[in-house]
């Protein structure tokens, strides 16, 4: 089996909620496939009926400690949060009112999970136009029945089957879109709390503080009431990011950081 049949395997299993691989195992798998010139595309494959995402659905690239200096080297504000260990999902708005929710799937599209969703945000928000979030459905530590391995696979085996029998939580952090008058990636976080969806807060500190808030975070993680598999760093300013730009995989501008060994 080739590098991107193993992969796609992995992606599929981790689709039907059943993955084999830890999240850094899988990261590893990739990062070698990319090392040797495989082009990997974002997500897994969408089964069912598919929606279609309004831009493209990124996936953060997972870093070393050295990764994390590397980013916070470009200077400024960085912004913190922990990462949830959950399944990547997207929910769109039109005019306010809430018309869609969809799996990460290849990153252009993914699979219809509305119907999961529907009861987990607000059915209309105060904000005109199209605009999608993105987030990732969890099973909060309260919640979780041993029914499964992990928290993570119930959570995916709860948007896949009617008869899973688990709490689904959902947490945003609009990661690919913002509002018109907002500036920093903290702004934005206050912005979504007002609208009604839940969001994870998050530490802004400079770049010279940055990276202890972050390995702090990452050190008192088990403490939160969902399971997070590392910190997320990104730059605060929106201008900032956008400056930096994006991979065909990945934002430049945010890096998740899941310990030294495990990277």
């Amino acid at each position: 089996m080739n590098a991107m049949e193993e992969i796609k395997k992995h992606s599929a299993l981790y689709a039907a909620g059943v993955p084999v691989l830890s999240d850094q195992a899988f990261d590893s798998l990739v990062a070698s496939a990319e090392g040797r010139g495989v082009s990997v595309p974002v997500g897994s494959p969408a089964k069912g009926q598919k929606v279609a995402h309004l831009t493209k659905m990124l996936s953060i690239k997972t870093v070393k400690a050295d990764g994390v200096e590397k980013l916070l080297s470009r200077g400024g504000e960085f912004a913190i949060q922990p990462k949830i260990d959950g399944c990547a999902v997207s929910v769109r708005y039109e005019a306010g009112a809430f018309v869609s929710a969809a799996s990460r799937g290849n990153g252009e599209e993914g699979r219809d999970i509305t119907s999961k969703i529907a009861g987990l945000v607000p059915s209309s928000i105060d904000l005109a136009g199209s605009v999608e979030f993105r987030g990732e459905a969890f099973i909060a530590k309260a919640d979780f029945k041993g029914d499964y391995s992990t928290a993570r696979n119930a959570a995916a085996a709860a948007l896949n089957s009617d008869r899973c029998g688990q709490a689904l939580s959902v947490a945003f952090f609009a990661t690919d879109q913002t509002i018109e008058g907002v500036d920093t990636y903290a702004q934005l976080v206050d912005a979504l709390q007002r609208l009604g969806l839940p969001a994870v807060d998050c530490v802004v500190a400079d770049s010279s503080k940055s990276a202890d808030v972050a390995f702090s975070m990452f050190k008192d993680k088990n403490a939160l009431g969902f399971d997070a598999d590392g910190v997320v760093i990104k730059q605060n300013r929106i201008g900032d990011q956008k400056n930096t730009g994006n991979t065909a995989r990945a934002p430049r501008w945010a890096v998740a950081y899941k310990g030294d060994q495990d990277a």
